[in-house]
């Protein structure tokens, strides 16, 4: 990098990790480069939280981790369906970079409930040779199936693969749509360059200064809220599809690491918020039934190496977390939507800006409290016991192609507490493939879904593997599949 010359970095943040480990394949045969590539320094934020006590509101507490950052600074919190918990700039219209993915991927889902598109439709791929963070180029280089595109938006935040989506789609369509929802601040901007629209990783205003934009793309923290309270609201197995799709806890168990780092920060912050009344067990029990999906997004723009004010940061986090707690001996769970940003943070230049630093911390410093609050009579729902799970297969028939809303198989739990986002499962199709399972349901009764394309016709036997996270208790099932 030059001094003194306008410099961009595209730090994309995904929606919420620990060791790596190998991954699986999402997506089906011929996808081996579907699975997230593991987090490197250039593409990963520390999202370790500010522990220390905060007895004041929970915007101020959250805007007081933010504040070494400067610039303009917004928090959000909202119990869906009920009160809004904190709020601080919900209507400034920032900069979002990769915080505005959830948009096309809450659009596609739509598409595929319609029935007007299926996770296995194929879509002109463009290039990834300079890598998930580069300024995609206008290369196509065959085609992948749309929920491979997806899954790479969210969960490495990849600019490629979002650039494929936007052309498929269209800007037009993706801005009626964000219209539809209400969503007044949101907005992707047009242009009347190929592609029609300015690309999310890509300098779209340059010059020597530091810019007020640069994509020109905009959102609110409301209009996140009604974002992701849309998606907490996907009937099933859609919502389910959408958190196996992206980042947070569903792929710390799907992939081994989380590329935003929310997850830990939650984790580490319940362990250290935990009652001293409560075993290791106990608390665990507890981490094992919360739920966090997360995406986040950032640029940085540098004009020197050297001095107070040589680069200006733009940086955000949004979510939907599920929250256990117990009412007496009764198990329950609270979701929340919540977001921050920070916009036009002017700072000395660093290898990683101050705003990247902060953003992850304060989405911790908002769930503080209501964890905290969930955590006071959990010793009453801990589970006593191991419990019994079993996977029921069956005889289907089948195209060639399997969409996400086929029930494949269907789970007894005789631990009634579990919930879809407590079950791990994995689907080996029988033609040398595997994936990751969406589970849905709860209470007792969970469904297995996943999306595949089979080369050939013929009888499939479907392996299917699944666990409960919280209890360790894990079952194997078969379900015969006769594909036309």
């Amino acid at each position: 990098m030059r001094v003194h010359t306008s410099k961009l970095r595209h730090m994309g943040i995904a929606v919420a990790v620990l060791a790596v480990v190998a991954p699986i394949s999402l997506l089906g045969p011929g996808n081996a480069s579907a699975s997230p590539v593991a987090p490197t320094a250039a593409t990963t934020r520390s999202s370790t939280p500010k522990l220390g006590s905060c007895k004041s509101s929970i915007t101020l507490c959250a805007l007081k981790v933010l504040a070494p950052a400067g610039g303009t600074e917004g928090v959000f919190l909202k119990q869906v369906g009920g009160s809004v918990l904190a709020s601080r700039n919900p209507s400034y219209p920032f900069e979002p970079a990769s915080s505005i993915k959830p948009v096309i991927a809450l659009y596609a889902l739509t598409k595929v409930m319609g029935g007007a598109l299926a996770m296995t439709t194929p879509i002109p791929k463009i290039s990834t040779a300079g890598g998930p963070d580069d300024c995609p180029p206008a290369t196509i280089v065959g085609t992948e199936q749309v929920g491979t595109a997806l899954q790479q938006m969210l969960q490495v935040s990849d600019n490629n693969r979002t650039r494929e989506l936007m052309q498929y789609f269209g800007v037009s369509a993706l801005n009626a749509f964000v219209t539809s929802l209400g969503m007044t601040n949101t907005h992707f901007q047009t242009s009347l360059l190929t592609p029609g629209f300015n690309v999310i990783g890509c300098d779209s205003y340059p010059g020597s200064a530091l810019p007020t934009t640069v994509d020109g793309n905009t959102m609110s923290l409301s209009d996140l809220g009604i974002l992701w309270s849309r998606i907490a609201a996907l009937p099933a197995p859609y919502s389910s599809a959408f958190y196996a799709l992206a980042a947070g806890r569903e792929m710390s168990n799907s992939m081994g690491y989380d590329f935003t780092g929310i997850w830990p920060g939650v984790v580490k912050l319940v362990r250290a918020v935990a009652p001293t009344s409560l075993s290791s067990a106990q608390v665990n029990s507890f981490i094992d039934r919360a739920q966090v999906s997360v995406k986040g997004g950032s640029y940085e723009w540098h004009i020197c190496q050297s001095g107070a004010k040589c680069e200006r940061a733009w940086a955000s986090f949004a979510f939907v977390a599920y929250v256990p707690w117990c009412a007496r001996a009764s198990l329950k769970q609270t979701e929340y939507v919540g977001s921050d940003f920070v916009s036009a943070s002017d700072t000395a230049y660093a290898s990683t800006p101050v705003a990247f630093n902060v953003t992850g911390p304060a989405i911790t410093a908002l769930l503080r409290s209501p964890v905290i609050s969930a955590m006071k009579n959990w010793k009453n729902c801990a589970p006593k016991q191991l419990p019994v799970l079993d996977v029921h297969g069956s005889t289907m028939r089948s195209s060639r192609t399997v969409g996400v809303g086929a029930t494949l198989a269907t789970i007894a739990d005789t631990e009634s507490s579990d919930n879809a986002a407590d079950m791990v499962g994995t689907i080996s199709w029988g033609d040398g493939t595997r994936s990751v399972a969406t589970i849905s349901g709860g209470r007792g009764t969970f469904q297995v879904h996943g999306w595949h394309s089979f080369a050939t016709g013929g009888v499939h036997t479907l392996t299917i593997i699944v666990k409960s996270e919280p209890t360790g208790a894990s079952t194997l099932g078969y379900t015969r599949l006769e594909v036309a």
